[in-house]
């Protein structure tokens, strides 16, 4: 019998006669399926659990920066519309200072952190924020300076 190509990888996996027998009959053994998948389960069962680094469960340093521009420009854009836009976007580095304090100081978690990536983790957290913070004044004083330009030149 010749062996086409989309036959010659399951003749590796499963091996010749197995195929053959899958051609020529609709049912497999159930003794040896099930055996299969009482093989499967028990392997699954015996897998030791994974630990997960702390490293995965938290930002990473160029995510913060990306996410403090976000946060900076989005008040900008909103700050040349209305310079109040931009005061909703003042809460967000607040709220990343505030969770970053509560980070550091957490019993276990802080003290991973700290193993993991060091203590410049927190200071790019902190100045990330800081970062977010001037970029969303920013944005609220470009809105403030031309609300004041518009109405200086109404008034002449």
């Amino acid at each position: 019998m010749a062996v086409t190509d989309l036959e010659q990888p399951f003749r590796v996996l499963i091996g010749e006669r197995e195929i053959l027998t899958n051609q020529h009959s609709i049912s497999l053994c159930p003794t040896q399926s099930l055996t299969r998948i009482l093989f499967c389960a028990g392997l699954n069962l015996m897998s030791p659990p994974a630990f997960a680094e702390v490293s995965d469960k938290i930002l990473s340093v160029p995510g913060m920066w990306l996410q403090a521009l976000l946060i900076g420009c989005a008040a900008i854009l909103t700050g040349r519309f209305r310079w109040w836009l931009g005061l909703p976007f003042l809460v967000l580095p607040i709220v990343i200072a505030l969770s970053t304090f509560g980070l550091r100081h957490a019993s276990e978690l802080g003290s991973a952190i700290i193993k993991e990536r060091g203590e410049s983790y927190f200071l790019n957290l902190y100045a990330s924020a800081f970062l977010a913070a001037v970029l969303v004044g920013i944005g609220i004083w470009i809105g403030w300076r031309r609300r004041k330009a518009a109405k200086d030149s109404d008034d002449h």
